[in-house]
């Protein structure tokens, strides 16, 4: 293990020396970041936090969130029926559907893991926040934010088309547009892709499709921004984001065999239910901002629809009682959000934000349960309604203390008002509901203070240090699929974090060479963990952990080392344990000093780029994660593995032709999997080699 975090670590070292022999021309260009909801020099943020521009986006094949994710240090991803993130520690939380880093595309919030995804047609830039980002940016973001800004529309008209076409028959597209109807008044903008892959499992059952992990989705965005005066801005933008993902990436095996499963393993399947999640996404926001000379007064206001159709073959196969039988889930989701700011503009000795926060969300579970086969063919269904409320207020000032130092004090205030109306049923299957067997109608209040304090220190006009402080929150909630007990047994507590981080961020060789740095340490109360009852394997269930800490290092290096030679790197290492869990699965056990599950001990990435003035370019990335438990019980285990993509093309006028691989040694490895604690376990494999080739036309 030493030697990998050493090869890892090395990389950092080559770009560092590599830069001894840059040429002196070859700059970088400052960073301006909207982080803090106003406009700031990268330098002066206090806390960790990457910048991915359109750029690099382009140059790395970055198309969705999952490739986001994978550049940033201690940053994971994984679907499982739904997008699932693990930050430092924190993972997603099934049971309130919030994912721990919260996606926010031109200051709309997603933090919802059904429909966790974003075009990335348009996009100017990304900032990634790691750390809780409670005290600006609410009530999920105990991990962190991914901060989507888009290109601001100009009087003259531009765009992009693009195209790709690779193996297992993979089709994608994207397209942009912006410009002006009335010029520097009345502003469109429409974007939008389109994928579709034909997998790499195979169904051999008679009467169900071949292509059984098919995969489509499109995304569609159409935006206005208009300007009547020189004051005040108006922008709506309206979405919609649809996904079809037939099976998973993998499947069922005996738990015994885990420790030998490989992708190959799953290239065939037999089972005799369509298996299948859809998501249909629409969004609307307007977005109002008036300019008051030192003052800008933002309004924003959103409306979220997510809608999730999912049916699942009981036992992924065929032959056993279980045939013909499903478990489903058929949900929607409503939010309603209202934000009112106002920030400082101009100001360099005191910079603030500050305002009112409204959110209200309607969760609908319509049919939510599975069918089985003993003792008599049955079906346990959960539908359900929750309701929540958040109010909020919340700010964030940052002050001069002398020349070198500033003081950043942020707070938020919120409450959280949730209330659950559900009914379980257990009936025999073709039989009518009946009465339900056990009833749920309960409300609770979450009350939450959360702070953030830190202290950065200018040592010269190329080097920030910093400490800083903040809480962390993760609201709690109610179990979806609860069949007994009482409110307090399927009601679980709200998690917190306390966060510690120190760092340093600057640039060398005349900014040529910018380097970030940070320590952490986490102190974590109640943690949301997900399992599936030993006693009712359908039984799926969230409850806290007692305690948790989480303590690691990142590192980020970019190095233009000269005019035609850009290289990055970044590796973040993790030390993330219970420190109070008495285990659900194993009664009477001790989960004390295990290793908090979807953590990998260590995550890297490098990749090196060469432009040619005559237009031929190309670019090699590696990335490295380390091992990984898929249960807090530490017994499912996925050891440590390198991933290798490459990328070669031509620019020439406005066209743009490439090649790519990705996943070039076609490793094999598991990204999540599930003890069913009735000796199966579901896995999922990450994605195998793909290539293709691909083109852009811009005007």
């Amino acid at each position: 293990m030493h030697t990998r975090y050493f090869h890892a670590l090395l990389a950092l070292s080559v770009i560092t020396s590599a830069a001894l022999y840059a040429q002196e021309e070859a700059k970088l260009d400052s960073v301006k970041v909207s982080a803090n909801k106003i406009e700031e020099d990268i330098k002066d943020i206090p806390q960790s936090i990457t910048v991915l521009n359109e750029v690099a986006l382009e140059e790395r094949g970055i198309k969705n969130v999952a490739d986001v994710v994978n550049e940033i240090p201690n940053l994971t991803s994984s679907f499982f029926y739904s997008n699932q993130i693990n930050f430092r520690g924190i993972n997603s939380s099934m049971f309130t559907n919030n994912n721990p880093v919260v996606i926010y595309i031109d200051g709309v919030p997603q933090s919802n893991r059904y429909g966790y995804e974003a075009s990335l047609a348009n996009v100017e830039r990304i900032e990634v926040l790691r750390g809780p980002q409670g005290a600006i940016y609410g009530k999920d973001s105990i991990g962190g934010v991914i901060n989507i800004i888009t290109k601001t529309p100009q009087n003259e008209w531009q765009g992009a088309l693009g195209a790709e076409y690779g193996n297992h028959n993979a089709i994608s597209g994207t397209f942009n547009a912006s410009g002006a109807l009335k010029p520097d008044e009345l502003f469109l903008g429409l974007n939008g892709s389109f994928s579709k892959d034909d997998g790499w499992i195979t169904n051999q059952h008679p009467g169900i499709k071949e292509d059984a992990d098919e995969y489509k989705d499109y995304k569609l965005n159409l935006n206005v921004t208009y300007k009547p005066t020189e004051r005040l801005t108006t922008k709506v933008s309206i979405s919609r984001d649809k996904s079809d993902q037939d099976w998973v990436d993998g499947g069922l095996a005996p738990v015994s065999q885990f420790n030998s499963l490989k992708k190959d393993d799953f290239k065939n399947a037999n089972f005799d239910q369509d298996t299948f999640t859809k998501t249909t996404s629409n969004a609307q926001s307007l977005q109002l901002s008036y300019d008051l000379d030192s003052v800008l007064l933002t309004s924003v206001t959103t409306h979220k629809k997510v809608d999730v159709k999912g049916e699942y073959d009981l036992d992924f196969g065929y032959g056993s009682p279980s045939d013909g039988l499903i478990q489903f889930q058929y949900l929607n989701s409503d939010t309603l959000t209202q934000e009112l700011r106002l920030s400082s503009q101009n100001s360099h000795d005191f910079r603030w934000v500050g305002g009112l926060y409204y959110e209200k969300e309607k969760f609908t579970n319509e049919w939510y349960g599975g069918q089985s086969a003993s003792p008599f063919p049955a079906e346990m269904d959960a539908p359900s309604v929750s309701k929540s409320e958040t109010k909020a207020i919340f700010g964030q000032g940052v002050a001069h203390l002398g020349e070198d130092f500033e003081l950043t004090l942020g707070a938020r205030y919120q409450t959280i008002e949730k209330k659950i109306d559900l009914d379980f049923y257990y009936t025999a299957l073709g039989m009518g509901k009946g009465a339900p067997m056990f009833s749920l109608d309960e409300k609770h209040r979450w009350n939450a203070f959360l702070p953030k304090i830190a202290l950065s220190y200018k040592l010269n006009d190329h080097w920030n240090t910093y400490a800083s402080i903040s809480k962390g929150y993760l609201p709690g909630g109610y179990n979806y699929f609860a069949m007994m007990g009482s409110a307090e047994d399927n009601r679980f507590d709200a998690q917190t974090s306390v966060d510690y981080e120190i760092g340093i961020r600057g640039d060398m060789l005349g900014n040529r060479l910018q380097l970030q740095a940070a320590l952490f340490y986490m102190d974590i109360k109640d943690v949301h963990v997900y399992n599936i009852d030993p006693l009712n394997p359908m039984n799926f269930r969230t409850s806290n952990a007692g305690a948790a800490n989480s303590k690691g290092i990142e590192l980020e290096a970019f190095l233009r080392a000269t005019d035609r030679i850009d290289l990055n790197a970044a590796i973040g290492i993790i030390k993330a344990q219970y420190d109070d869990y008495m285990s659900s699965v194993n009664v009477g056990s001790s989960n004390a000093n295990n290793k908090i599950e979807n953590t990998p001990a260590f995550t890297a990435k490098a990749g090196v780029s060469y432009t040619d003035p005559s237009g031929v370019y190309g670019r090699f990335d590696v990335r490295a994660q380390g091992s990984t438990y898929f249960d807090a019980e530490n017994t499912l285990k996925e050891e440590s593995y390198v991933i290798a993509d490459a990328k070669v093309g031509y620019r020439w006028s406005n066209w743009d032709v490439y090649s790519y691989i990705k996943n070039i040694t076609d490793k094999s490895y598991i990204q999540n999997a599930t003890n069913r604690n009735d000796g199966s376990v579901f896995v999922a494999f990450g994605a195998g080699r793909s290539f293709g080739i691909g083109g852009r036309y811009l005007f």
